[in-house]
């Protein structure tokens, strides 16, 4: 039988620097790019040894373990960052456009809902917007 791994989401820190001795209780230290020390327990040690430019994934729900970079780059990849406060204004007027103009509307009537002046639209991720233009 075959499966397929849930979607995984939580953030990623890339090592920077291994010690080069394990401590007593055989874990290690590390330090990230984004979150300076981080102690690795040696059950994380039991599954891989950490090498400069490996990760440390955090998921959502606190879950923590190392990953080699090679696997980590070829699994995960960055969420879209969120929109800037004037971007997500755009966007919001244009989502409204869209529910006022109904089901099925063509780009046209959805841009004039938008109140955009002519043929001023664009494409983004596939996703027609309105640009911030605005004729009202």
């Amino acid at each position: 039988m075959k499966y397929q791994a849930n979607p995984v989401i939580g953030d990623a820190f890339k090592i920077v620097h291994v010690a080069d001795k394990a401590n007593a209780d055989y874990s290690a230290n590390l330090t990230l790019d984004d979150e300076g020390g981080y102690i690795a327990t040696s059950a994380m040690l039991e599954r891989m040894v950490p090498v400069v430019g490996d990760y440390l994934v955090r998921q959502e729900d606190g879950y923590e373990y190392l990953n080699p970079a090679a696997v980590f780059e070829r699994k995960y990849s960055p969420l879209e960052t969120p929109p800037s406060p004037e971007n997500q204004h755009i966007l919001e007027k244009y989502h409204d456009a869209v529910d006022d103009a109904g089901p099925g509307a063509s780009q046209q009537k959805i841009n004039e809902r938008c109140g955009v002046l002519p043929a001023i639209s664009c494409s983004f991720s596939n996703m027609p917007i309105c640009l911030s233009i605005f004729s009202k």
